[in-house]
């Protein structure tokens, strides 16, 4: 996974210079195998039997429950949630609410691009996520990909320069000039179940296509406390499962 991995489930100076530093970090055995074993049936079952309350792409590949964190069940994972919370608020050098938590399983089906629909930037502004695995993740089965060091501002304007273009989501013919002419190579981010992976999603990043069998994660979105939500909730409103 490269150099930006702490073999420790802290939060802490180091982690929060990592993320300025590269655009991410990874934190090994965060969160107990018990606890994701028990959001990830909860996920399966879910995706499973509600399939009319929740997101599924076209290639029926990436399947998405937005609102999960107000499910019953979630707050076994306070603690934890805690930590990250920390972790976002030093971050954005201001206090962060929890949006909203996304459940979400990734299927291996032919024509698949990844969760995420490919390459992008969740926001040129800075911004914060957390993703938890919560499924053994190799490189067959969607892990996230991120180009490291692309949420400095320099790497922005230089994207901007190189597409001639002010944008959000890119192709892969693009995103390989990039890497050649500018930005280097991706870091792709393998990670054993518990693995979290915090990361400025200004950055350019994607999950990369599911080649085999399955991936559950749980993704929390922060926002900046007092923030205007209307937009956002407008926009999420029709997926939140409850």
């Amino acid at each position: 996974m490269g150099a930006a991995v702490l073999a420790n489930a802290r939060v802490d100076t180091e982690t929060i210079a990592e993320i300025r530093r590269n655009g991410f970090v990874v934190l090994k055995d965060f969160l107990p195998l018990a606890l994701c074993a028990q959001l990830r049936e909860q996920i399966d079952d879910i995706t499973h039997t509600d399939t009319d309350r929740i997101w599924i792409d076209d290639a029926q590949s990436d399947h998405r429950i937005y609102g999960f964190d107000r499910l019953s069940g979630f707050n076994t994972i306070d603690e934890y949630l805690t930590r990250l919370q920390a972790a976002a608020d030093l971050y954005m050098n201001e206090r962060q609410t929890l949006y909203f938590a996304l459940g979400a399983r990734l299927v291996a089906r032919p024509g698949n691009i990844g969760s995420g629909g490919g390459w992008h930037r969740d926001s040129v502004s800075t911004q914060f996520k957390s993703i938890i695995y919560l499924t053994d993740v190799d490189d067959s089965q969607g892990p996230f990909e991120i180009i490291p060091r692309s949420h400095r501002l320099a790497s922005k304007i230089m994207t901007i320069s190189l597409t001639n273009l002010r944008k959000k989501r890119f192709t892969e013919d693009e995103v390989e000039r990039l890497e050649s002419r500018s930005l280097g190579p991706r870091t792709t981010l393998t990670g054993t179940a518990g693995t979290v992976i915090l990361a400025d999603t200004s950055s350019l990043h994607r999950g990369k296509p599911i080649e085999q069998g399955e991936r559950f994660t749980l993704t929390n979105y922060y926002m900046g406390e007092g923030q205007d939500f209307s937009k956002l909730d407008k926009k999420f409103a029709k997926y939140f499962y409850v």
